[in-house]
C-alpha cells in the first residue's frame, strides 16, 4: 500500500493532470480523507493530506513513480498497450 505522503502526492497528480477538478480542492481532500486510509494510518486528516501533497520529499516522488510504472506495466500485461500504434 501507499504511505500518506505517497497517497497525497497521487491525489495531487490526479489534480494536476485534470483527472479530478482543481476547483474545490479542500472538499476533494476532505473526501479522500474520509473514504480512504493506508496500512499505517486508519485516519488521515484532510489538512495533513493537503500539506503532504505540496510539501513533497523526493524519495516520495521516486516511490510514486515506481508505483505508477507498475500500474502501466500491469496495463501492458493485460492489454498489450506498448504494441498499440497511437495516431497523432
Amino acid at each position: 500500500g501507499m504511505s500518506v505522503p505517497q497517497f497525497a502526492l497521487f491525489i495531487r497528480v490526479l489534480k494536476e493532470r485534470r483527472i479530478i477538478l482543481k476547483e474545490g480542492i479542500t472538499e476533494v481532500f476532505t473526501f479522500f480523507s474520509r473514504h480512504f486510509y493506508t496500512d499505517k494510518a486508519a485516519f488521515i486528516s484532510a489538512q495533513n493530506l493537503l500539506k503532504r501533497s505540496t510539501d513533497v520529499v523526493f524519495s516520495t516522488v521516486l516511490t510514486l513513480w515506481d508505483t505508477l510504472e507498475g500500474m502501466m506495466n500491469w496495463l501492458d500485461d493485460k492489454f498489450h498497450v506498448c504494441t498499440y500504434q497511437r495516431s497523432v
